[in-house]
């Protein structure tokens, strides 16, 4: 859920393991989405890899 509504890669979820403090806790948008696999993109030519993959 927090792909879903946004909130992944941006401060506003304070991740518990890194003691609840915003620092350290944004990462890349890119992660966002995951990469598709070669295969895939192989078998339908249709088919675009996401952003920075």
């Amino acid at each position: 859920d927090l792909i879903r509504f946004g909130k992944f890669s941006d401060t506003d979820y304070l991740w518990p393991w890194k003691g609840g403090v915003p620092e350290g806790t944004a990462v890349d948008a890119k992660y966002d989405l995951f990469p598709i696999p070669a295969a895939d993109i192989g078998a339908n030519p249709n088919l675009e890899q996401n952003p920075d993959y």
